[in-house]
């Protein structure tokens, strides 16, 4: 779902993962044991809202996560970010400049007793002809 209007912008979408078999596919490490990989079922979801301060500049914030769907894959764990962005627009989408940051949480094991905290700040520019 999106929603624009007047330079405000709400966005929200929502997932949702199942495979259909038990193992997907099978392999080896680099020991050469065999590996068997489980399907990777989870659901998630995530919001976004955006507003256009001036002309050029637009800034965003954004919650999303990832939850397991099962305990059919121990790989598969709670992972959330929370964060935000800031957008300058010198010409349209065809020249601009971004940067944002989020703090990542994931858990390290199903149960969620241990949680992996990270920060992740990115910039990109964009120049399109």
């Amino acid at each position: 779902m999106i929603f624009k209007l007047w330079g405000v912008s709400v966005q929200a979408e929502a997932l949702y993962r199942r495979g259909d078999k038990a193992v997907v596919g099978t392999g080896t490490d680099a020991d050469g044991k065999p590996v068997t990989e489980a399907p990777r079922n989870a659901w998630g979801f995530f919001f976004q809202s955006g507003v256009r301060v001036t002309r050029g500049l637009e800034l965003a914030v954004r919650y999303g996560e990832v939850r397991p769907l099962d305990s059919s894959n121990k790989k598969v764990v709670r992972d959330r970010e929370i964060g935000g962005g800031v957008s300058y627009y010198f010409h349209k989408h065809d020249v601009k400049l971004q940067a944002d940051y989020f703090h990542l949480l994931t858990d390290v094991d199903p149960e969620g007793t241990r949680t992996l905290d990270r920060n992740r700040v990115r910039l990109q520019a964009q120049l399109y002809f």
